[in-house]
C-alpha cells in the first residue's frame, strides 16, 4: 500500500502496517467530521484494538444557544436540500439516524423528515442523555425510551420507525417491549458496549471523555445475545448489529432470529466490506447448506 501526502511524496508501508494505518486514517476522518459539525466537541479514537475499535465524542455543554439552534436549523435545510438530492435514494433506501436530547427534539427531527421522499425509514439512536433527567440515557429507562418513540412515531407517521437499543441494560427484552408497545415497526440492536481504554506510560484515558463506546469483533458475543433475547420478546422484525465481519457472521444473527442486519466498524478496516460479505454469502450459504434463509432465521436449537 503506498502513502500519498499533501505535497505530492509517496512512501511505501509496510504490509505489516496496512491496517494500523487503515484504521488510524478512518478515525481521523471521522474526527475531522465532527468537528466540522461541532467546533467545541473533543473527541479521541482508540483504533489500536484489532478486536474492538473505542470512541467517544463530548459535546461539552449540552445547553445550546439561539445561535446553536440557528445553525443545526441551516443544517438540516442544508442537507434535506443539497445533500440528500444526492443521494442514490430511488436505487436503494436511504435510512436516517436520529440524536437528540429530549423526546420533543426527537419528534422534531422526524418531523422534518417525515415529507422528504429521499428518506426511507428512521432509525432513532435511544443510547442518548436525557439532559432533563440528569443525563440517563433514553435507552436505560423503559419509560423514556417509549416517550421518545411515541414522539418520533406521532411525528413521522409515515416512514417506517426503528429504534436502535442499547446493550448497556439490565433487561433489553424489557426495552424492547417497551419501544414496541410504544409504536415501534422495528428495532436494531446493539449499539456500542461502554468501556475505557487507558494510557500506562501517561497515567490517563485514551479517550477524552474517559469512558467511550466499543464496537467490531470483540461485542458479537454480546450483540447475538442481545439480538436472541430480543426477538423471543416482541413480534416486529429485528435488525442484528454488532461485530459483524463475515458472511458467516451475518448467518450467525439470521439464525438468532434476525430479519436484517448492519455492518459498521468493518468498513473502517475495508470500506467496501459490506458489498464483499454481499458477494460471500451465496456460496457460504451452499457450503453450510442453507437453501432459505427464512429457514434458517431464529432456527437455533436450544435443546
Amino acid at each position: 500500500m503506498k502513502i500519498i501526502y499533501k505535497d505530492g511524496h509517496v512512501d511505501e508501508c509496510p504490509q505489516d502496517q496496512e491496517l494500523h494505518v487503515i484504521r488510524h486514517t478512518a478515525a481521523h476522518v471521522m474526527a475531522q467530521a465532527i468537528k466540522r459539525l461541532y467546533p467545541q466537541a473533543d473527541f479521541a479514537f482508540d483504533p489500536a484494538n484489532e478486536n474492538g475499535f473505542f470512541y467517544d465524542v463530548d459535546l461539552g455543554d449540552t445547553k445550546l444557544s439561539d445561535e446553536d439552534l440557528a445553525n443545526i436549523e441551516k443544517e438540516m435545510k442544508k442537507i434535506c436540500k443539497e445533500k440528500l438530492p444526492r443521494l442514490p435514494w430511488q436505487q436503494l433506501p436511504v435510512i436516517a439516524n436520529l440524536y437528540a436530547t429530549s423526546p420533543a427534539e426527537f419528534g422534531e427531527l422526524a418531523a422534518r423528515l417525515n415529507e422528504e421522499e429521499g428518506v426511507a425509514a428512521l432509525e432513532v439512536n435511544v443510547s442518548c442523555p436525557n439532559v432533563k433527567s440528569g443525563g440517563i440515557l433514553f435507552g436505560q429507562d423503559p419509560k423514556l425510551a417509549a416517550a421518545v418513540t411515541r414522539a418520533a412515531r406521532d411525528a413521522a407517521p409515515n416512514k417506517p420507525l426503528i429504534i436502535k437499543l442499547s446493550p448497556n441494560v439490565t433487561d433489553i427484552a424489557l426495552m424492547a417491549r417497551s419501544v414496541q408497545d410504544a409504536g415501534a415497526d422495528m428495532i436494531s440492536c446493539i449499539n456500542t458496549l461502554s468501556g475505557m481504554a487507558v494510557d500506562v506510560a501517561r497515567r490517563k484515558p485514551r479517550l477524552a471523555n474517559v469512558i467511550g463506546g466499543l464496537s467490531g469483533p470483540a461485542i458479537k458475543p454480546v450483540a447475538l445475545r442481545c439480538v436472541w433475547q430480543v426477538c423471543k420478546a416482541v413480534d416486529i422484525p429485528v435488525i442484528g448489529l454488532g461485530g459483524i465481519c463475515s458472511a458467516e457472521d451475518v448467518l450467525e444473527f439470521i439464525l438468532v432470529g434476525a430479519h436484517a442486519v448492519q455492518i459498521g466498524t468493518a468498513n473502517f478496516i475495508s470500506p467496501d466490506r459490506a458489498f464483499e460479505i454481499v458477494k460471500e454469502l451465496p456460496a457460504v450459504c451452499r457450503q453450510l447448506g442453507v437453501t432459505s434463509l427464512d429457514e434458517l432465521r431464529g432456527s437455533l436449537k436450544t435443546a
